[in-house]
């Protein structure tokens, strides 16, 4: 009913004002109105002396009708001189405005008053509303979000209705409040932003310095934010409509596990010797299987929520009564269920100028607001368990006995007898078996049952009305009374239904109601006054406020029914809740008083010597006696630099000011209560025994008055400066503040013996500095179209410098959550538990919505002292997260990789990961892949991070590029540890993109970071997308460099690659197009083809993504090269990639000392390179260019000292072991790395069970013996006699071992081998052994298994005699994926007799460029009666890229096919010299390109074949032909 009186009163009064204007109308006049260049478009046209009135279209004409003939039309625009034209008897009315030349100025509102924005001195931002007025929002927060400088606003909840929270220049309180003051129109009204329609506001200034602020005092230490509603104009009535419609949905939900995926995680971690399955979890798999998955999430949100907006509005009058009227109404739904907020307002404003002495005006306005909330958060739906369904179906109603349709709860599913199918599997049925579980032990219902049986209703009634008078005491003199009255009821409807919690709990129902009654007087006297250069401005004033409130509190329980929710309804009231707090009472808060003096100057000398001053005194009655008055003084002063004639001349500064200020504002945020104790009610025992209770009153609250409680202060200095450029069209305005706020009101914990428990002190002190930049620019402005562009940006630094004394203070939030308050950092923390120590099987997964410029930040509590171990990981997803002092060790990722920037599919958004360590983080096999750093989404970053130890298949740090371009990451300053030759491709330092990506721009910076022997393949960094930058890292001995394998535009520029003459160290490698490689320094770099110092490629015709685009548009400039082999151009050219290079520039580079004597090297037609000043030196003493390159010690993380493992360290400890049974083997078990076993008899060494080679071990024979210790295997058939596994190396020397097995059935594999699949790399040197005697084929005397990977294996001195199968044997990966087991082998003057299959094998199957291996060095072997079945190979080097085999004797071997097997590629460097062939098999080579013309045939004559000493004798043919002037064969 109250609402209908009130929209019926303002509906009529409506009516009245739309009416004011109406009169008689004679005859229509038209015409345009125009300037120098061209029509005016927007310009008032009024009847002078009525309120008729019009505005010009986009032509710049007008229509308006005029009575009689002795009408006057007056013509006005800003920036123009009025003009006032007679009509007479004309229907055409031409009007041409002429530049004025007085300067019309924008005005800024301040506090009580106005001044023009070209003589401020303090820090104002003034934002115009119509600059959005198109922007669709239900308050004007959501307008002013990003776009005021200092000025966060910071949405607290996804739900509506509910205020955002706003700072102005960082915080300066821990207990009282941040939230800025807020003026309409002159007088306060603290929730003024979210009640008032953005169409109805003129403009808004922000108060962020204490100079300006100052004279709001008390309130202000936070910043001011007035709002200026809209007044009526001197013409016609003027309508406005704006309506508009729309719908929010959910862009994302929170990707949640199932718990059939937890269980298989939980399932997994048992394997791996975890612990069991809990049957709970088990049970609960259980029926989320025949459940399926219930999607809580969106249960709990709406599938579309619409919300409508719309306003009218009608303003215009005369020149002595303007008038404006609004009204609008907002209906906003929320994203989740129970949630919307519904407003409807109106507003009346009118202004009178009674004479020109006098003049007064009102305004009205009225509000009525209805909102819901959620009874439960978001959270509940999110965490809920997804088996259990919303309500019971067939199933469980089966199972639980609840009945079909009924709300299904955990509790249903834990009776304690309940029996599920989740136990052992029973061997004669093949069923698990039934056991008893609880699935999800809680007695809290479904969230969905919550929410629909519960409610949570608010209204709030608001009218506010203002009047004001100003006469005009003299020309200069004016005084102003201003009066406001606003009153706010405010209701809150609560109802849960019976056990709508949980089992048991009553029915309830609550009301609150509040009654709040504000009332403002303000009275000033300005006094205004311009003579010649001085301009003085002078104000004082008074002010008073009172603010009253009333609030009711009934709480019932016990409803017969949930039918029925009114609270007389209930049988019994609640009093008191659990924690003591009030639930029904009545409650009249002692009124809140203000009384204030205020005063003002403001004073400019020749309009541009500035100087203001202010003071305002505030006398507050909820302060003690001792300290109610506080005093606010503030200065500020400026200078208009472009007022002075040294720059007035230049055109290009419109204006130039320089202003500095200094003030002080309060902080008055406190309850009725802080300084003065109060009574309430309470009961009283009085008589015997327990006593009778007797009402009363006490002092029953939680808090003491503190009646010396004073005022916090807050100090700030400003600095800033303010210029605009070509004629107003660029406008920067910069500041610097500096602020401190001392005597904060701050809540303490009371003692215990006052009966209460917290009281308000004056206690602290936080400073907040900064700097704030604001960029405005008019960029286009044409008759239909604008273009302005507004930037922004804001810096704030919080401290908390004092607390009192104490160093930290821990206090709870409002979800238990804890926040701490230390000293010397931050003023407000989160606060959780210590961190430091090592966590085992843990996935960390982070997901958050931060903001990148302060970010969410999870560090270590001490940086390494976070460690982080076994089947573990890290996901991050969302925005604005950073992650420091982590410490990966000993241990692996379940899913390969060890961060990834995402969680299931969110991907993050400037993220950050810094100073962690990833060390030796490696599944169990070399050749399970993972990338351990992925990189998803954009404008992440990964830096100062230590990445060492990596040996299996895969990246370290890629970047997914998933199809879309401009991820914009940023690696850098992170330190890649020394990463061992894998063998094969997929195994690069950093990559970008994929094969398919060759057209995606990623924008990647990869900079300054320090790669140290990254050797894992030849693409050390791997380039795979378009615009990327690689610039200022450091590449130390590095097998590989940079390729520009895919995607055009990298830049490669000031990388520093060191050779110092290692093998196969490289530089870069180019292909694609429009890449710039320059300023970068190359030396010591030995590599050859791919792995060249520099190789430009040739292209394929026509090229798909992921082959070779040809090069073009490419620079190589100004880069450096010293001691390098030489430059390749048109490398790879064969039967696909025939495209030469097109259009290098190859130009001012300097080329020093090369090596091979060449500078470069052409394998394709170079027309389509250009030379240019390059220069070509060879000094000795090159002093190398002076490059910004990353160094070792400036990159990683600063708190991890990286010492490379020494694995080949002699430990000083000698074993001697005499033969017999086990003893080899126990005193290797027994050993250390690095000892040395020593084998001190020649007798047997039998062992149960291979000798396992864990770690560096030198096994060799004692000096002085006569004969070789034996080895004897005795141990389970199918295993080697010694075997190597993860991470043992191996010095063998001075042995024998026979493999005639001591039972047939314990036959041995082999003599020495490798594990199978392991991580690490191994290394094996093998000096004068003997190996002989094996009873069946399939054996091998040297071998290794799939997944292992020796860097180098030395043999020499050896003898290989009677075997029935393989002799050395290097060739078990058999896939055509280019992987192969040795990097180097070396095998020397070893003999070969009677061997039944090959001597030396080596192979790698398949072939890609991203290796240099394997790489086979054969020399001075005798091989006799080796492999002679038909196909066979003596020596099979399948796919060897190196290979020499040279004084070799070949002596009837390989008859049945090829002494030496080749199958090489055409650039594969094969040589084959002064080797004999004594009917032996031929040599087989694809090429026959490294067959010397020095092989022999001769029949070889040795010393004592009968003894075995197959040494050429002395008149043998083979004797001193070798290439070292020794014997052929063995010496």
């Amino acid at each position: 009913m109250i609402r209908f009186r009130l929209i019926s009163l303002l509906l009529g009064l409506w009516t009245i004002l739309a009416g004011l204007p109406a009169s008689a109308q004679n005859r229509e006049v038209t015409g345009t109105v125009s300037d120098e260049a061209g029509p005016v478009v927007g310009a008032t046209v009024i009847v002078k002396g009525s309120s008729v009135g019009t505005t010009t279209d986009a032509n710049g004409s007008y229509r308006i009708e005029v009575p009689g003939t002795d009408a006057v039309l007056v013509f006005s625009f800003v920036g123009y001189e009025t003009l006032e034209l007679p009509v007479g008897s004309k229907t055409r009315v031409d009007a041409k405005f002429a530049q004025t030349s007085v300067e019309v100025e924008e005005l800024v509102v301040v506090g009580y008053g106005v001044q023009r924005k070209s003589h401020l001195t303090g820090a104002i931002t003034k934002f115009n509303p119509q600059d959005v007025i198109d922007v669709p929002s239900s308050d004007i927060t959501t307008v002013l979000q990003g776009r005021l400088s200092g000025v966060t606003i910071q949405n607290t909840t996804s739900e509506v209705g509910v205020a955002p929270e706003i700072r102005v220049r960082g915080s300066g309180a821990l207990n009282s409040g941040g939230s800025p003051l807020v003026v309409v129109d002159n007088f306060v009204m603290e929730d003024g932003l979210q009640l008032i329609n953005p169409q109805d506001i003129a403009s808004i200034e922000v108060l962020k310095d204490a100079s300006s602020a100052a004279i709001y005092g008390s309130r202000a230490a936070n910043g001011v934010i007035i709002i200026t509603t809209k007044e009526g104009s001197a013409m016609q009535p003027r309508y406005n409509v704006s309506v508009y419609t729309g719908f929010k949905e959910p862009y994302e939900l929170h990707p949640m596990m199932s718990y059939s995926d937890y269980v298989g995680i939980l399932k997994k971690e048992q394997e791996w010797g975890g612990a069991s399955v809990p049957v709970n979890d088990l049970a609960a798999a259980w029926l989320e299987s025949q459940l399926g998955a219930t999607d809580w999430q969106r249960l709990g949100l709406r599938d579309r929520a619409m919300t409508t907006n719309a306003q009218l509005s009608i303003s215009g009058g005369r020149s002595s009564l303007r008038y404006t009227m609004s009204g609008g109404f907002v209906l906003d739904d929320g994203l989740m269920k129970q949630n919307f907020n519904n407003r409807f307002n109106m507003r009346t404003r009118l202004d009178a100028e009674l004479s020109k002495y006098v003049s007064v005006g009102t305004n009205i306005s009225l509000a009525y607001t209805k909102s819901q909330r959620p009874t439960n958060n978001y959270v509940d739906f999110m965490r809920f368990p997804q088996w259990i369904p919303a309500r019971h179906n067939e199933f469980t109603s089966e199972l639980t006995g609840y009945p079909v349709g009924s709300y299904a709860q955990p509790s249903h599913f834990n009776t304690g007898t309940a029996i599920y199918p989740v136990g052992e599997v029973d061997p004669e049925t093949g069923e698990p078996t039934l056991v008893k579980a609880n699935p999800y032990n809680s007695q809290n219902h479904n969230p969905l049952s919550v929410m629909e049986r519960s409610s949570n209703e608010s209204e709030q009634y608001q009218v506010s009305a203002n009047a004001y008078m100003n006469i005009k005491i003299t020309k200069d003199l004016v005084f102003r009374t201003a009066n406001s009255v606003t009153a706010r009821y405010n209701t809150r409807d609560t109802y849960r239904c019976k056990d709508a919690s949980k089992d048991g709990t009553p029915s309830e129902g609550a009301f609150l109601s509040t009654f709040r009654l504000n009332w403002t007087t303000d009275n000033t006297l300005t006094y205004m006054k311009r003579t010649g250069d001085h301009d003085l401005n002078i104000m004082a004033g008074v002010s008073a406020e009172q603010a009253t409130q009333k609030i009711v509190k009934l709480a019932g329980t016990g409803f017969p029914n949930d039918f029925i929710k009114t609270l007389c309804a209930a049988t019994s009231f609640k009093v008191l809740d659990d924690d003591g707090e009030k639930l029904t009472s009545t409650e009249l808060v002692p009124a809140h008083n203000l009384l204030s003096f205020l005063g003002r100057i403001n004073y400019a000398y020749k309009d541009r010597y500035l100087f203001s001053a202010a003071i305002r005194a505030d006398g507050d009655s909820y302060f003690g006696k001792n300290n109610k008055w506080g005093y606010f003084p503030s200065v500020s002063v400026g200078w208009r630099m472009s007022e002075e004639n040294f720059l007035k001349q230049v055109d290009a500064i419109s204006g130039l000011k320089l202003r500095a200020s200094f003030g002080a504002t309060g902080d008055n945020s406190l309850t009725a209560d802080a300084t003065t104790n109060l009574l309430y009610s309470a009961l009283y025992s009085f008589g015997e025994g327990t006593g009778t209770a007797t009402p009363g009153l006490a002092n029953i609250s939680d808090l003491i008055g503190n009646p010396d409680l004073g005022w916090a202060k807050t100090h700030e200095f400003d600095v800033g400066l303010d210029l605009s450029l070509l004629k107003n069209r660029i406008n920067l305005v910069f500041d610097y503040y500096y602020s401190v706020t001392k005597d904060m009101l701050f809540l303490r914990t009371a003692s215990s013996i006052t009966g209460h428990t917290q009281y308000w002190t004056n206690q602290g002190k936080v400073r907040n500095k900064g700097i704030e930049l604001t960029l405005d620019t008019y960029n286009f402005a044409k008759k239909n179209f604008s273009w302005n562009t507004s930037l922004n940006f804001s810096l704030n630094r919080n401290r908390l410098l004092d607390l009192g004394g104490e160093a930290q203070m821990i206090k709870e939030g409002y979800s238990k959550e804890r926040y701490i308050n230390i000293v010397g950092q931050p003023a407000i923390q989160f606060y959780g538990y210590k961190t430091d120590g090592v966590y085992r099987d843990v996935r960390l997964a982070l997901q958050a919505a931060g903001d990148p410029e302060h970010p969410i930040v999870v560090r270590a509590q001490t940086p390494g002292k976070v460690i982080i171990e076994g089947c573990s990981d890290l996901r991050i997803a969302g925005s604005g997260i950073v992650v420091s002092g982590l410490w990966f060790r000993n241990g692996c990722s379940p899913t390969g990789s060890v961060i990834e920037y995402r969680q299931g599919s969110r991907h993050a958004t400037g993220c950050r990961v810094t100073q962690c360590v990833i060390d030796g983080f490696n599944p169990g096999s070399r050749q399970t892949k993972g990338n351990w750093v992925q990189l998803y989404g954009h404008n992440n970053r990964f830096d100062h991070n230590t990445v060492v130890g990596k040996y299996n298949e895969g990246v370290t740090v890629a970047a997914i590029l998933n199809g879309t371009d401009r991820q914009h990451h940023r690696i850098d300053h992170n330190y890649f540890g020394p990463r061992p030759v894998y063998g094969s491709n997929g195994a690069e330092t950093i990559r970008t993109g994929n094969s398919f990506t060759s057209h995606t721009s990623s924008f990647i910076v990869i900079e300054d970071n320090y790669f140290d022997r990254c050797s894992g393949e030849v693409e050390i960094v791997s380039v795979k997308s378009g615009d990327n930058i690689i610039r200022r890292n450091t590449f130390f001995e590095c097998e590989g460099g940079v390729a520009l394998r895919h995607g055009d535009r990298n830049t490669v520029e000031e990388n520093l690659f060191i050779g110092n003459g290692k093998p196969n160290t490289g530089g870069v490698r180019v292909i694609n197009k429009g890449h710039r490689i320059r300023r970068n320094c190359f030396s010591g770099l030995a590599g050859r083809r791919s792995f060249a110092p520099l190789a430009v490629m040739d292209g394929v015709p026509d090229s798909p993504d992921y082959r070779y685009h040809p090069v073009s548009d490419v620079e190589i400039t100004d880069n450096t090269f010293d001691d390098c082999t030489p430059i390749l151009f048109g490398l790879g050219r064969d039967f696909e990639r025939t495209v030469p290079p097109e259009g290098v520039l190859f130009a001012r580079n300097r080329i020093n000392a090369s090596r091979d004597g060449e500078v470069y090297t052409p394998y394709d037609d170079l027309s389509g390179i250009t030379f240019s000043e390059n220069r070509i030196t060879d000094k000795r003493h090159f002093k190398l260019p002076d490059i910004a390159a990353a160094r070792k010690e400036q990159t990683g993380a600063s708190w991890f000292d990286y010492t490379e493992p020494r694995v080949r360290e002699l430990s000083g400890r000698v074993l001697r072991v005499e033969a017999g049974r086990n003893t080899l083997l126990d005193a290797v078990s027994a050993s250390a790395p690095g000892d040395v076993i020593e084998l001190a008899s020649p007798g047997e060494y039998w062992n149960d069970a291979p000798v396992a080679i864990r770690h560096y071990l030198v096994i060799r024979s004692a000096p002085g013996l006569d004969q070789k210790p034996l080895l004897r295997y005795c141990g389970r058939g199918g295993e080697p006699m010694v075997r190597i596994e993860n991470g043992g190396h191996l010095d063998l020397s001075g042995v024998a071992f026979n493999g005639l097995p001591e039972e047939e059935v314990r036959d041995p594999k082999g003599f020495v081998a490798t594990a199978e699949t392991m991580i690490e790399d191994y290394t094996l040197r093998i000096v004068d052994c003997d190996f002989s005697r094996f009873n069946r084929s399939g054996t091998y005397a040297v071998s290794c298994l799939r997944g292992t990977f020796a860097p180098w294996i030395e043999i020499r001195d050896c003898r290989f005699t009677d075997l029935p199968w393989d002799a050395v044997v290097l060739s078990r990966e058999t896939d055509f994926y280019g992987r192969y087991n040795v990097e180097r082998l070396e095998v020397s003057n070893c003999l070969f007799v009677n061997v039944g299959g090959r001597g030396i094998d080596v192979a790698c199957y398949g072939y890609d460029e991203s290796t240099a291996g394997p790489d086979v060095r054969i020399s001075h072997c005798t091989f006799r009666n080796v492999f002679n079945r038909e196909q066979g190979s003596v020596i099979d080097l399948q796919g060897v890229q190196k290979a020499s085999v040279t004084d070799c004797a070949f002596d009837r071997s390989g008859r049945g096919g090829a002494s030496i097997r080749f199958n090489e590629m055409r650039w594969d460097e094969i040589t084959v010299s002064r080797c004999n062939l004594y009917e032996s098999g031929r040599i087989a080579s694809f090429w026959n390109t490294g067959i010397g013309d020095d092989m022999t045939g001769y029949e070889p004559r040795y010393a004592d074949p009968q003894t075995g000493d197959y040494r050429q004798a002395p008149d043998s043919p083979l004797a001193g032909r070798a290439t070292d002037g020794t014997n052929v064969g063995i010496n």
